[in-house]
């Protein structure tokens, strides 16, 4: 059974810098280097298990064989696993990486600036 999650708010955050494997670029499909991704991430840090939402690299997916690190932009379920990795970063593909707060590209005068998504 499938169960969804309604009117819940998830909290944005891009880890920067994460280093792409050559062995993955050469020969991995960009959405099998996504799923990679993501698998490398609860890996190495396990307080994240179930509280990833959302997860995908900020890059064209047919640019990201020619990128050697990538940003990774992040939608957790808690505020307080948002403020963990914020604070502490994340640790990927055996790299220390800094996590920042998402700041969407937005038009002159947009309003909706917050990190705070529903």
């Amino acid at each position: 059974m499938i169960g969804f999650e309604h009117n819940v708010g998830w909290y944005r955050a891009v880890v920067q810098g994460v280093p792409l494997p050559e062995a993955w670029r050469k020969v991995e499909s960009p959405e099998v280097i996504r799923q990679r991704l993501r698998g490398e991430l609860t890996k190495w840090n396990s307080a994240l298990q179930g509280e990833v939402r959302r997860f995908r690299p900020l890059c064209q997916p047919n640019d990201i064989h020619s990128k050697g690190m990538v940003s990774i932009l992040i939608a957790l379920v808690s505020c307080e696993g948002y403020e963990q990795v914020i604070h502490n970063g994340v640790d990927i593909c055996g790299v220390h990486c800094r996590v920042s707060q998402y700041r969407p590209r937005c038009e002159p005068g947009d309003q909706n600036l917050g990190q705070h998504v529903q």
